[in-house]
């Protein structure tokens, strides 16, 4: 390969291990991989991302099998403006998203960012919660009036990520 072009890639990990030896276990196999023709010579990033769109890994759908965040991370990676591809990177747990530019890879991750950034502070709170006996439980409003389909995604993967040990959306 020559002249691969730089990819702004956003990077998402759901902070829980995730045994590459379970993933493989999981696997079933199957139709093998199709794999397309004509690796374009020179791509740009929006070529390279049609191309690879049509590939797939075939270890996602275990891997999302034992750890169903995953789903969760690429659907609201895929939400993102101006997302060209979203998939998980080799065994997982951690999924890539792919922009064309570097400032459209850097909005997505400033909004995916403040999930993230107060999950830390949610994850805390519980964990104390738990600590002196009180069970964290967790609600989540959904369809209020403006709501996008990338805030919902939103809501949605910090409902999934945080520790709550039961949750109502």
């Amino acid at each position: 390969i020559r002249k691969m072009p730089a990819l702004p890639l956003l990077l998402v990990n759901p902070n829980r291990p995730l045994s590459t030896a379970s993933v493989f276990k999981a696997l079933e196999t199957g139709e093998a991989q199709h794999r397309p023709r004509g690796f374009p010579v020179h791509p740009s990033v929006v070529q390279l991302s049609a191309w690879l769109g049509h590939t797939r890994n075939d270890l996602e759908a275990p891997a999302q099998q034992l750890m169903p965040e995953i789903g969760t991370i690429l659907d609201a990676i895929r939400a993102e403006e101006d997302c060209l591809l979203a998939r998980l990177s080799g065994s997982g747990p951690t999924c890539f998203g792919l922009f064309a530019d570097r400032q459209r890879c850097a909005r997505a991750a400033d909004g995916l960012a403040r999930v993230y950034g107060a999950l830390d502070r949610v994850q805390d709170v519980i964990q104390a919660c738990r600590d002196v006996g009180i069970r964290p439980l967790g609600f989540f409003m959904t369809g209020v009036p403006g709501e996008s389909r990338r805030s919902l995604l939103r809501t949605l993967l910090y409902a999934r990520l945080s520790s709550a040990e039961h949750i109502r959306v």
